[in-house]
């Protein structure tokens, strides 16, 4: 299973998996496996921080009673660009989001708008007044289609003819 360290009893399959892919390969690197040494001090710094977290806030505001200044509160620098997230926010927004969105706007307005959908709805256009127009040949006379057969025939040949 992901996520169980080997010396709990876990595989980590996905680290394997390309290996049948690599098997023919004639350079092989030397694998770097650390030992489960690794794994338990990982492990014990992990769980000695949530600890340590969980005492400090238990003694700060379940033994202290202490309660957080209101969103009002007048703070140190520090303390008022962590609480505003360090304006992390409001920079990508201004740098990022905005530009990109004015961005997408103009590709939207100028090139989908006129570019795109004027090249397409044209040539939709020029077909529907080009069909138009030749309808206006369509008499349903089988004899003036045959006519004009002929007359295109000749046209061809005549261009073969002359210019070969």
């Amino acid at each position: 299973f992901i996520g169980v360290p080997e010396v709990l009893g876990g595989h980590h399959w996905l680290a394997e998996f390309l290996s049948p892919v690599f098997a023919v390969s004639t350079y092989r690197a030397e694998q770097i496996v650390p030992d489960h040494t690794t794994e338990y001090i990982l492990m014990i710094v992990s769980v000695a921080c949530a600890a340590i977290a969980v005492v400090v806030a238990y003694l700060k505001y379940v033994k202290n009673n202490h309660i957080p200044a209101p969103d009002e509160a007048d703070r140190s620098t520090f303390a008022k660009l962590s609480f505003n997230k360090f304006y992390v926010d409001e920079i990508y927004s201004a740098m990022i989001s905005k530009p990109l969105d004015a961005l997408s706007q103009f590709f939207f307005k100028v090139v989908d708008k006129s570019g795109i959908d004027g090249l397409v709805n044209g040539l939709g256009k020029t077909t529907f007044a080009s069909g138009r127009g030749l309808r206006l040949l369509q008499s349903g006379n089988v004899g003036f289609y045959i006519f004009m057969m002929v007359i295109g025939i000749i046209a061809i040949l005549f261009y073969g003819f002359y210019n070969v």
